[in-house]
Parts: C-alpha cells; sequence; structure tokens
C-alpha cells in the first residue's frame, strides 16, 4: 500500500482510540455526575421530607396549645369549691391527649392535679411559681415548655395558659404531656425504616431518635418553628448509590458495545473506502495541477456517489471561473492597451497644439473613456458571477416581461435599429434576476456584428425540449452551428470540445440539468417544455476569430481572443441557471438561448 495510505491507517487507527477514550471518558463523567445527582436528588428529597416531619409536630402543638388556651377559659377553674375545679382539671385530661393537667394560682400554688395513675398527689399545695411555663401563663402568654425532667422521671413538655376572670389573671391551667412514646411523634415513627430514620433534637439533645444510626448519611434538615426543635431525616447512602451502580454497568456494558460497534465500522470503512479516498485525493491534486478534464467516479455507498458528484461539480466550478479570470484578463489587458494607446495619442496631439481638430480629439477621448467604463461595468458583472457563483439563480422569472423592458430601453438608445419581439404573454423560466444582463447583451451584439442599423427580431416562447437531454452533450462553452465557410474550423472545433471539456456535461445535474438545492428554493418543472429566446440579425456573423475562442479551437491569449465580454457573460449565465446557448451563423447570426421552465409565482409572493 502507498504511503499516503498508510499515513491515513495509523490515523484511523488514532482516531479509533481517540474515540474508545471519549467513550469511556463520557461514561466515567456520566456516573459521576449521575451518582451526584442521586445523592443531591436524596437530599432534597430528605429535606423535604424532614420538613414535613417538623410540620406535622408543628400542627400537633399548635393544637396543643389551642386546646389548652380553650379549656382555660371555662368558668370551674375559678370555681372556690376545690371539688368542682378538681373535676374540671380531670375532665380536661380525659378530653384532650395529656398525661397530666394541673391547674397553679396566681401566687404559684398548685391548687388542682390529674393525671393518669392518680399520682403525684402531694405537689398539690406545691410552690411551682419559679417554673418558666407557669411564669409565661402568668405574663399572659400561651406558653410550650422546653424538655425537661419531671418528678416522675419522664421527659417531658408542659403547654400552658392564662385563667382569667373578670379579666384579671388569676391562675394558669397547664397541660404535660411525655415526649417517649408520645402520639406527638407518632406520625414520624411510621416514616422511619432501615434506610430512612428520623430524629427530633433540641440543642443537640434527643428528643425522639430511632436506636440505631446510619453511618455517612444522606441528611436534610428542618425546624418546628412553635419550639425550634431540628428535624433530621438520614438516608442510606448505599441505597442512593446502589441503582448508580447498576446503572453504571449497563452504561459499561452500552460502551462495550459501541466500541465494538465502531471497531466493526471502521473496518468496513477501512476495507470499502481507503481506495475511494485515494482516487478523491488524486483528484484534488488534478485540481490543484489546473487539471479540469478529468472526472472521479466514486463508487460503493451513496455517500462516496456524492462525494464524487460534488468533487466534479467542484472541478467545474473552478474550470468556470479560471476561464472567467482568463477571459477578464486577456479583454482587460488588450482593451485598455489599445484605449490608453488612444487616449495617450490623442492627448499628446492636443497637446501639440492641433488647434484645429482639438475637439475631435476630445471627442475621441471621450468616446475611448467611455468604452473602458462600458468594459468595466461588464468586469464587475464577470467578478459577481465568480464571487458568488450560484446567488440568484433559481428564480422565477418572466422572460417574457423581461425581454419587453430591454427591448424598449435598446431602440430608445439605438434609434436606426429595427427589432421586431415576438413574444407570449409570459414565460417564466428558471434563471434569476441576471437575465436582465442576457438580454442587453445579445442586443448589444447585434450592433457589434450587423452595424448600427440592424434588423434583429426576438422571439419568446415555450417549445418541446428537455435540458436534461440538451444538456447531457453540451460542454461549458456555446455550441456553434454554421454552415459554409469555415466547415474544417467547426469539426476541429468540435472535436477539441469533446477531447477537453465534454466532461462539464456529465452528471452536473441529477435530473433536469441542475441541482434545486445549488440554484435556489424554485426548482424546473420536469416536463418536455423548455423556455426558448432566439435572438436573430442580419449581419454578417461572428468573426472566425471569435468564433474559435469562443468555440475552443483557439487558445485564450494575447493575440487571440474576443472583442468583448458578451458572449462569454451569456454563456457563464445561462449554464449557471442550467440552460443551454446554441448560436447559429448562417446568414446572419442567430442565438438561441433555452431554460428551465418554472411556475409561475404566486399572488403576494
Amino acid at each position: 500500500m502507498t504511503k499516503p495510505a498508510m499515513q491515513l491507517r495509523r490515523k484511523f487507527l488514532l482516531a479509533f482510540v481517540l474515540v474508545a477514550l471519549t467513550i469511556a471518558g463520557v461514561l466515567v463523567v456520566t456516573f459521576d455526575s449521575q451518582r451526584d445527582a442521586a445523592v443531591a436528588s436524596a437530599s432534597e428529597d430528605a429535606a423535604e421530607q424532614a420538613e414535613l416531619a417538623a410540620s406535622t409536630i408543628d400542627r400537633q402543638l399548635v393544637e396543643k396549645r389551642q386546646s389548652i388556651a380553650i379549656a382555660a377559659d371555662h368558668p370551674e377553674l375559678v370555681d372556690p369549691d376545690r371539688v368542682t375545679r378538681r373535676q374540671r382539671v380531670a375532665t380536661i385530661r380525659e378530653q384532650t391527649d395529656f398525661e397530666g393537667v394541673s391547674v397553679v394560682a396566681a401566687n404559684g400554688t398548685m391548687t388542682a392535679l390529674a393525671n393518669e395513675d392518680g399520682t403525684g398527689g402531694d405537689a398539690v399545695g406545691g410552690d411551682f411559681s419559679d417554673r418558666a411555663y407557669v411564669q409565661a401563663a402568668l405574663n399572659g402568654r400561651v406558653y410550650v415548655s422546653d424538655p425537661f425532667t419531671a418528678r416522675t422521671g419522664n421527659r417531658i413538655v408542659v403547654v400552658s395558659a392564662p385563667i382569667r376572670s373578670d379579666g384579671e389573671i388569676v391562675g394558669t391551667l397547664n397541660g404535660a404531656f411525655y415526649l417517649s412514646g408520645s402520639a406527638l411523634f407518632a406520625p414520624i415513627e411510621r416514616q422511619s425504616n432501615y434506610d430512612t430514620q428520623i430524629q427530633v433534637t433540641e440543642d443537640g439533645e434527643a428528643l425522639y431518635a430511632d436506636e440505631e444510626a446510619i453511618d455517612s448519611p444522606v441528611d436534610g434538615r428542618a425546624i418546628v418553628h412553635t419550639t425550634g426543635w431540628t428535624v433530621t431525616v438520614d438516608r442510606r447512602r448505599s441505597t442512593v448509590t446502589a441503582q448508580i451502580r447498576r446503572l453504571a454497568v449497563a452504561q459499561a456494558v452500552a460502551g462495550i458495545v459501541m466500541l465494538g460497534a465502531v471497531a466493526l465500522f471502521g473496518l468496513w470503512i477501512y476495507r470499502s473506502d481507503i481506495r475511494q479516498a485515494e482516487r478523491l485525493r488524486d483528484q484534488f491534486r488534478r485540481i490543484e495541477n489546473r487539471e479540469y478534464d478529468h472526472r472521479v467516479d466514486l463508487s460503493g455507498s451513496t455517500e462516496w456517489s456524492e462525494i464524487g458528484a460534488s468533487a466534479n461539480r467542484l472541478t467545474e466550478t473552478l474550470a468556470r471561473r479560471e476561464q472567467m479570470l482568463l477571459v477578464l484578463n486577456r479583454l482587460l489587458r488588450h482593451n485598455l492597451r489599445n484605449s490608453l494607446n488612444v487616449i495617450v495619442g490623442r492627448a499628446d496631439l492636443i497637446a501639440g497644439g492641433d488647434g484645429d481638430r482639438d475637439e475631435d480629439h476630445a471627442d475621441e477621448i471621450r468616446s475611448t473613456a467611455g468604452e473602458l467604463l462600458h468594459l468595466s461595468g461588464r468586469a464587475r458583472k464577470t467578478e459577481a458571477l465568480i464571487t458568488d457563483d450560484h446567488a440568484g439563480f433559481g428564480t422565477p422569472v418572466d422572460v417574457a416581461s423581461v425581454v419587453a423592458k430591454r427591448v424598449a430601453a435598446f431602440r430608445k438608445n439605438n434609434p436606426d435599429a429595427t427589432v421586431e419581439v415576438d413574444a407570449s404573454d409570459s414565460a417564466y423560466a428558471t434563471v434569476g434576476s441576471e437575465f436582465t444582463t442576457v438580454v442587453d447583451e445579445l442586443l448589444a451584439n447585434t450592433v457589434d456584428h450587423a452595424g448600427p442599423a440592424p434588423n434583429v427580431r426576438v422571439t419568446v416562447a415555450r417549445v418541446d425540449g428537455c435540458l436534461g437531454d440538451a444538456t447531457a452533450e453540451r460542454s461549458n462553452t456555446i455550441r456553434w452551428n454554421w454552415s459554409g465557410g469555415n466547415a474544417a474550423s467547426a469539426d476541429a472545433a468540435g472535436s477539441r470540445i469533446a477531447a477537453s471539456e465534454s466532461w462539464f456535461s456529465q452528471d452536473r445535474d441529477d435530473a433536469d440539468g441542475r441541482d434545486p438545492q445549488r440554484l435556489g428554493a424554485a426548482s424546473p418543472r420536469r416536463d418536455d417544455e423548455v423556455v426558448e429566446i432566439r435572438v436573430t440579425d442580419d449581419g454578417p456573423g461572428v468573426p472566425p476569430e471569435e468564433r474559435a475562442v469562443l468555440s475552443g479551437e483557439r487558445e485564450i491569449d494575447p493575440l487571440h481572443h474576443t472583442a468583448g465580454l458578451g458572449l462569454w457573460l451569456t454563456d457563464w449565465i445561462i449554464s449557471q441557471a442550467g440552460g443551454t446557448v446554441d448560436i447559429d451563423c448562417d446568414d446572419g447570426t442567430t442565438v438561441i438561448v433555452r431554460l428551465p421552465v418554472a411556475s409561475a409565482p404566486e399572488d403576494g409572493d
């Protein structure tokens, strides 16, 4: 195998290694990302669960505060009869979920007490004025105390409310509930399991906690607003990451499958397409060497066929542009040199004092300068064609309307010319805005070759024909048909075109002669009709020297070139639009332009 192929193999192997490393890297990054996302999601879920548990506890504490505040308004609590007061306290305990209910007078003395087992009677008569919950209630607040250890050894929380008589605080009603086994924590007990544990703490002291702590948990926290307690929900990290591990295994298997698929695909590409790449490389070398008479045929897959067609289109485009540049360069150099010689010569005569003919010299200078300006305008059009090969082409244009307008302008500028127009009301073709230049150049060509007073006939019609058939035999150069005078030259020209430029017509279009994607939104109609424009004059025809250069019989050089850019511009514009140009030089000159038919645009387009 050749050295370039060896280099391609090494590059292919390097690309495969890079792809493998990339896939492995993506799998690793994906695993880490999904693991972190899973941990973050678990942490958010834990925080939401902690918030829910805190809200549940807070709601129960609020209900306890409300029940004590409502019970404190009962008049029997201020009844002087102690028995009545004790009965009311016992009723309150039975109707609520407090483990104990007591009444403390304004002086801090406990006057009544009711609890589950009936014990604690010795507390009645005791001084409780130093208790924070008593002080808070005597100050008019409904208060929830911090957890503390009662005389019974139980951790309790007391909810207190002021007892009023005639608007004056005369004591406090106090409800105590145990933290251990309390209904306060029953809802969160149901949420705890092996993977999820909940604890409630105050200043680091556990008020509720599961027996077994979770190591390295994913946790979430929330605050009970009524008491400031902290609720913490712990999730086992191993449970959270187990699913990610399973996903990582699946991704690893998928990565191996992907690498295998890439390897098989690469092997297929290597075995079937290396030769195609070499052919394409050789074609680009030919293009670089300006060898435009070779086509590349890339067989195999559809993609390679499309690449080959693109390479051939590129070759065609570069050949056309080089031809444009060559023509433009030769013509400009020749015309500039001749015109400047005239201008300098006339200026010297004026400077020499030939006053009798100064006006004639000035007229000649102005005329020559005007010709240069006209040539410059044509050069700008050529430059536009070179820099933007297909801009505007493919737009539906009413050829009949354009011809009518340009003929009217031609008659105005050439009053001695006789122009007869035979055109239908409308004939839309796929050509674009540059078609105006074509009509102007064809009309100007009649004056160039038939004199200042030519008889010209212009016809526009839709005729039977197929551009696909026409372009199958045409080159990028105008097709010439002439009888008499120089048949040998015609044969020589045809041989030269067939030998060096016939490849332009092959595969330049997939269907109707042009690729609609290269032309624009509008596409030609696929039928057996074309729009045909004929421009006929009664002059002697294009000179043989100019025909030889235009047809390809003679190379463009400083001694042999056409007199102007008109026919070149015509051919370039029409060929780019997918049309054809034929010139018949028999008893005058007839230029025949055929273009793809297009549907008329809808109103408002």
